[in-house]
């Protein structure tokens, strides 16, 4: 079959599916592993941010790459923490309420949450109940260790 100059052949169309296919294929591959390429960038902004004492725009960090994969728990405990260390005690209990409450967390993991919400909640409560804020916290140490037997 002959298109103006062009002669197009049976081998023509099936190479030219062919590249097509090959192409979907690539873009979705791609699309499927740039999440895991945000979380490498976002990532290593997140560790510099636990050594620094600038943790205000890597806590933006760690809220974008929460809002790109929800199901990770570990960028919700690094939240968390950061909010801590900056002093943000209540929004910190919050974040490690959030992250122990992921579906798709392990058990170390939600362990680890449920002890920081404990020290959240004691530093939240300062010296306003510290009684009642220690017997909070204890009920969350306590819950941590039904989940992870090896704390």
């Amino acid at each position: 079959m002959k298109v103006g100059p062009l002669s197009i052949t049976p081998a023509t169309v099936a190479y030219t599916a062919g590249a097509v296919a090959a192409l979907i294929v690539l873009t979705m591959v791609w699309r499927k592993n740039s999440e895991v390429r945000y979380e490498a960038w976002y990532r290593g902004t997140i560790l510099r941010a636990m050594n620094g004492d600038n943790p205000e725009s890597e806590m933006s960090a760690c809220e974008t790459l929460i809002s790109m994969r929800p199901q990770k728990a570990n960028a919700k405990l690094c939240l968390a923490d950061l909010r801590y260390r900056a002093g943000q005690y209540k929004e910190a209990e919050e974040a490690f309420a959030d992250a122990a409450s992921t579906p798709a967390c392990t058990a170390q993991e939600k362990a680890w949450a449920l002890v920081g919400r404990g020290v959240a909640a004691v530093a939240a409560a300062g010296k306003a109940d510290p009684a009642k804020a220690a017997s909070q916290a204890e009920v969350f140490f306590q819950e941590a260790l039904k989940e992870d037997k090896t704390c």
